[in-house]
């Protein structure tokens, strides 16, 4: 029975011998961009932290100003939403996996979670650049 359970969940969870090295690639990176992500949060969180302060600048417009301000723990909000688009378009390319093209669609996918977390690492550098100077 176990032996039965672990068969399926290893078929659906992990990807065909065919799409490995292009996870291990794309995981590769995705995990450096993400750890920079969390890296960054945490670095600003202390850093405020450090200042006494309990409350962080959360977004800017040019226009108004600073336009909202939260509690320093809406930091780990853009790792988090990097992590799950990650998550998420892995559990999409396995479940394609048996399909012709899945090649292309796990090459799709997994460049826009990195161009995704890219765009989130900007966004944390900001809101250190709005935090601190």
């Amino acid at each position: 029975m176990i032996r039965y359970l672990w068969h399926h969940l290893r078929r659906f969870f992990l990807p065909s011998a065919q799409l490995k090295n292009v996870f291990l690639f794309w995981g590769a990176v995705l995990l450096l961009i993400n750890a920079l992500n969390w890296l960054l949060a945490h670095y600003i969180v202390g850093r405020i932290i450090v200042s006494g302060q309990d409350l962080a600048l959360l977004h800017y417009n040019v226009n108004f100003g600073v336009n909202l301000i939260g509690p320093i723990r809406e930091m780990y909000t853009l790792p988090f939403i990097g992590l799950m688009v990650t998550v998420v378009n892995y559990f999409i390319v396995v479940a394609l996996d048996r399909w012709q093209d899945a090649k292309f669609v796990t090459h799709l996918l997994m460049a826009c979670a990195v161009v995704v977390n890219f765009v989130l690492l900007g966004g944390l550098f900001s809101l250190y650049l709005i935090n601190f100077y």
